[in-house]
């Protein structure tokens, strides 16, 4: 059930179904984890993101650059801020939904990769 336009009347029980619906929204959700990052297609190849990056977790692939989500820890425990999203003159390195990480599941591979 979609939520009535403004100055719809709506019956009681199509009230009563939209709270229970809102009432079971899992709000636990409304916390975006981190995500592990990646370069997309609009990448120029300008050489300025792999030497930003403090787990060399940035090398060539076939086309362009590619970030290994095994070292990228989006510098958690190196910087505030991904070094390689500040230096990239073209804005193609986003948020990849397909690696969801925590803070602290980051964290914890900075600290992995410390100690290797």
């Amino acid at each position: 059930m979609s939520l009535p336009r403004f100055g719809t009347i709506v019956s009681v029980g199509e009230l009563i179904a939209f709270s229970w619906q809102l009432s079971i929204i899992d709000t636990s959700e409304w916390d975006t984890p981190s995500m592990a990052l990646k370069i997309i297609d609009t990448c120029i190849n300008c050489d300025a993101c792999p030497a930003e990056c403090p787990n060399d977790a940035i090398a060539m692939g076939s086309m362009i650059y590619e970030i290994d989500h095994a070292r990228c820890t989006e510098c958690v425990g190196h910087y505030d801020e991904p070094q390689c999203v500040t230096v990239c003159p073209v804005e193609c390195i986003v948020k990849d939904p397909a690696h969801e990480e925590s803070q602290e599941q980051l964290q914890a591979k900075f600290e992995r990769l410390q100690a290797a």
